[in-house]
Order: structure tokens, then sequence, then C-alpha cells
């Protein structure tokens, strides 16, 4: 179910019939709007399978278009200039990992009558040695380097050329061109260093006290939502 409210009479909010989402076939994960539409991650009722995007009018609730996209879309958005629609699908397998879907990333051009890419990332499983030495994670028993990524959120450049994907449970970042709908780099993050003072943590939570030391471990940062922003310095 999507929640629509009406802002139109501030301060008063009026809260309108909402979106039936499971007669389009899934669970809502993530929305976004950009110039009178709504896109609507779905995940399928079989969480393995491919999910779709749902785009709306926000004017009329109607339907415009159902695109099928990578299985669990778990983040979904629009570029600044409104071209492009983007969703992180996360791919997550089954408790037993006899299914786990390749994790992948869809784009959706809106000028081109709703064509869709979805990249995966096979093609970096040879640079597998390289990126663990950098702090890069595959971990799931079984699995292969593109079953066992598993993007998580996205953010645009301002000139929506560029999309930048969190793999969480990887300990890295994607960057995408959206223009070529390819997969530029991964970019690992590297580990936290818990024995600096800086890094000090509570590392047991059965001893009833809160007391910060530190440890000699490393974590990794497993980053979820991200953000662009862009950075001026004024010199004076």
């Amino acid at each position: 179910m999507v929640e629509v409210l009406d802002l139109s009479g501030l301060p008063v909010i009026t809260k309108l019939q909402p979106i039936a989402v499971s007669s389009l076939g899934g669970l809502a994960n993530s929305v976004s709007v950009s110039n009178g539409k709504l896109a609507i991650a779905l995940e399928a009722d079989n969480k393995q399978a491919n999910g779709s995007v749902v785009v709306v009018n926000t004017s009329t609730l109607s339907v415009i278009k159902k695109i099928e996209v990578g299985a669990l879309p778990d983040m979904v958005t629009f570029s600044p200039d409104g071209r492009y629609i983007v969703t992180a699908n996360e791919g997550e397998p089954s408790a037993d990992y006899k299914t786990d879907p390749e994790g992948s990333v869809s784009i959706i051009d809106m000028q081109n009558d709703y064509s869709i890419k979805t990249l995966t990332f096979g093609a970096f499983a040879g640079s597998l040695p390289q990126l663990a030495a950098e702090g890069f994670r595959i971990f799931g028993p079984g699995a292969s380097f593109a079953q066992d990524i598993e993007p998580e959120y996205v953010a645009i450049s301002d000139d929506s050329k560029k999309a930048y994907v969190t793999l969480q449970e990887n300990n890295g970042i994607a960057e995408i061109d959206l223009t070529s709908g390819t997969i530029l780099k991964i970019r690992p993050l590297g580990t936290k260093d818990m024995s600096l003072a800086i890094n000090a943590m509570d590392p047991s939570d059965r001893d009833s006290k809160i007391e910060l030391r530190s440890a000699a471990v490393k974590s990794f940062y497993l980053p979820d939502a991200i953000s662009h922003f862009q950075l001026v310095v004024q010199l004076i």
C-alpha cells in the first residue's frame, strides 16, 4: 500500500485513496517523484524473482507503465533531469541460499519509451583479489561474485550522468555511467581500525555498562544510504 496525501490545502493535510500495490503484483519498497510522475519499486511476491517499477501519474493516480527490473528492487530514484529512473536491485538470497539471484542495477530511460538496461556485476569477478585486498567483501556460501553483490541505495550526480550505488554487504560503492548504461568501477571502502583511540567502541553488551575502549580488530563500513553533493570552497 502506498499512502497518498494532498498538501494543496496546507496547513490542512487530506488523506486520499491509497494505491493498492498488491493488485500490481508485489510489495512497495521505495518511491520517488519527479515532474508529475511517481515511481514505485515493487518487490515480487516471490522475493527472489524479478521485481518491477510502476510509474503512476501523480494527478490521476493512474498507472502509466510497469517495467520489469532485477530481483528485489530495494530503492528507486529519478535522475535530477527527470530522464532516468534507477533502481538498486538487492538480489537477496533465500534463507537456505538455494536460490540466490544476481544483484543488479536497472536504468529506465523515459525519453526512449521507458527502455531498460539491467546491469549485473559478473564482469568484475576477475578483479576480486585486488578488490578484497582493499576491503571488498564476498561471503555468501556457494555464491558467485555476481550473486553475492547486493545493491542497496542509489545517488545520482547533479548533471544526471552518473549514479553511485552502495553495495552494503560487500563494503563498496559502484560507479555507473547512465548515458552508456555501464558499470565503470567498484570502489572498496576499506576497514576501520578499532585499535585507534579515535575509533573507540563499547565491544560488549553483556556487562551492563557503557565502556568505550580500543580493540585490536578492524570492521567493515557496510554503507547503506548515500547522497550526492558538491563541495564549493571559496577562497578569501
